[in-house]
């Protein structure tokens, strides 16, 4: 399914959208090349959420964890990775977001899947590819178009 945006609106809609669609205990793997807007998803879906914290790019730390609320106000984990600066070659990602959550229902979103090897420990996920797109106005300072597909 391909999703267009043009808008912050746009994008805070589709998010919400996915969110209601997809129940937690969901890993989405985000694909797109640098500035496409991976972690302004993130940011978004968090924001829906109701993260307590504010949600940074976790480039340096690799994970970071954010408390939160489903839609029906029961909690949840927000889990967000950046395995940009990770190589599969050196690097293989064994993660129990279950174990890591205390068995608490969470959303995971990983941004640069693709550069390493990741075994999924974790039993009763669902696993979500989104790659973003971006189509930028004509002077190159703004997205006028978003993308997102979910493969």
């Amino acid at each position: 399914m391909e999703y267009n945006t043009t808008s912050m609106e746009d994008l805070r809609q589709v998010v919400k959208e996915l969110l209601l669609e997809i129940p937690p205990n969901a890993i989405f793997e985000l694909q797109g090349h640098p500035g496409a807007g991976k972690t302004t998803l993130v940011k978004e879906a968090a924001r829906l959420l109701d993260a307590k914290e504010p949600v940074q790019s976790p480039t340096f730390n690799i994970m970071n964890i954010y408390s939160g609320f489903y839609f029906d106000d029961s909690e949840l984990n927000i889990f967000h990775l950046d395995c940009y600066r990770l190589s599969d070659s050196d690097f293989l990602l064994d993660l129990d977001f279950s174990e890591i959550s205390g068995n608490q229902p969470f959303y995971a979103f990983i941004e640069w899947p693709e550069k390493v090897k990741i075994n999924f420990l974790t039993s009763g996920i669902a696993l979500y590819s989104i790659k973003l797109d971006t189509i930028w106005s004509s002077s190159k300072h703004k997205v006028i178009k978003r993308n997102l597909t979910r493969l």
